[in-house]
């Protein structure tokens, strides 16, 4: 049976940025199109481009319009970790309480009984997002590609810089 989850936004924006390191290992001078992630992820191209906005805002990749245009890492993929990705997409708690009753005793005790497990929870899987690199998933997908046959998705040269003349 399928879970359902509060927010996609991080598996998703791990999906990205694991298709701009595969690209990367394979062709560091390629784009990628928020198309043909949108193919990938299996979703709507403008929520691919919102995620991309927040991954540029956090300085994780950059991105260039028109028909040449598309993404690319901005770091090497040795120095992201799956934290920064998370923390550039997610800006709720994983967990969060019920409002109950302020004047009810109960309501009070659980809130802030769950609040020191919930506290811990996140605290060691944001410790547990900081240890990995998107080098390392991306190492691990590469060899997984090659072992399969995938074929790179289709990217292009970056559309050279547009220079003004006086």
């Amino acid at each position: 049976m399928k879970r359902s989850a509060r927010s996609t936004r991080f598996p998703v924006a791990l999906h990205i940025m694991c298709l701009l390191e595969l690209v990367e290992i394979t062709d560091p001078a390629a784009c990628l199109s928020s198309g043909w992630m949108a193919h990938s992820v299996n979703k709507n191209e403008v929520f691919i481009r919102q995620i991309l906005s927040l991954l540029v805002k956090a300085g994780l990749v950059r991105t260039a319009a028109g028909s040449k245009g598309g993404a690319r890492l901005t770091k090497d993929s040795k120095s992201i970790t799956l934290l920064d990705i998370y923390k550039a997409v997610e800006s709720e708690r994983i967990f969060g309480v019920h409002e109950g009753n302020e004047s009810c005793p109960v309501a009070n005790f659980v809130e802030d009984y769950l609040g020191g497990y919930f506290q811990e929870a996140e605290d060691k899987f944001e410790k547990d997002l900081s240890e990995v690199r998107l080098s390392d998933i991306g190492a691990q997908i590469h060899a997984k590609a090659i072992s399969e046959n995938f074929r790179p998705p289709p990217f292009h040269e970056p559309a050279p810089a547009r220079t003004t003349e006086s």
